[in-house]
């Protein structure tokens, strides 16, 4: 069984007077189900009590691949980035406290690994490391509707917004624009990018106060770490795959 998770700990929000006093108080492991039988179903954990199970939300019906999920603390929402069996990108948002879904919408041309602004108001949406258009959506939160595209390069997935900002994001694309890690400044959308890696780009992660990336690079026997302040990748030592 396949799993996509997020950790999501819930503390003090402006949902807070609406939450169980579990769910208000404690640290809860969401996992999106995966599983042929169970697909797109989230199953919730206590984290404090050994990760038992305290519930599985059923969703909805006809999720084929999850892509990405991203929550606020702030607004008690959680969203899911899914295709559906008929191959159309779309994202949910859940109401965490209510386990109720306030909207389900189809997001052109694709979804992948999205993620939200600190305040919960949107998300930006990646339009999928397999399709071709050159932009990511910025979706508002509240409705799914998409209020903004930001251009760089094709290919879009894995996106990331720590709450020390800027918004992060990476692309397969194979014109050389794949070897980039994007900065989208959340107030003006100006993309700047940090690089050449030695690769296109995977799976990375940002410290807490934007100083340092760390990425997964193909072709590559470990990873590239770069100084997010001067640019400049500063792995010692690289390893080719042979």
């Amino acid at each position: 069984m396949a799993l996509l998770f997020i950790l999501y700990c819930l503390l003090a929000s402006t949902a807070e007077a609406a939450a169980p006093p579990l769910e208000r108080n404690g640290a809860l492991l969401y996992a999106v189900d995966e599983a042929a039988n169970i697909r797109g179903s989230i199953s919730v954990y206590d984290i404090a009590a050994e990760h038992r199970l305290i519930k599985t939300i059923r969703t909805l019906p006809r999720v084929s691949d999850v892509r990405g999920v991203a929550a606020s603390a702030v607004t008690g929402k959680l969203y899911v980035a899914y295709d559906d069996v008929s191959g159309i990108g779309m994202v949910y948002c859940l109401n965490i406290y209510t386990d109720t879904i306030l909207w389900n919408r189809p997001i052109s041309p694709g979804v992948d690994r999205l993620a939200i602004n600190p305040d919960g108001k949107l998300l930006y949406v990646p339009t999928g490391e397999g399709g071709s258009a050159d932009y990511i959506n910025v979706v508002d939160a509240a409705t799914g509707e998409a209020v903004r595209k930001v251009y760089f390069s094709n290919r879009s997935h894995d996106t990331l917004y720590p709450i020390s900002g800027p918004i992060f994001q990476e692309t397969k694309a194979n014109d050389g624009s794949g070897k980039y890690l994007y900065l989208v400044d959340p107030k003006s959308y100006a993309v700047s990018r940090v690089g050449p890696f030695s690769g296109i780009l995977g799976p990375y992660a940002v410290d807490s106060a934007t100083n340092y990336v760390v990425n997964n690079v193909t072709n590559l026997w470990g990873m590239q770490v770069a100084n997010l302040k001067t640019g400049q990748i500063i792995t010692a030592v690289r390893h080719q795959r042979l």
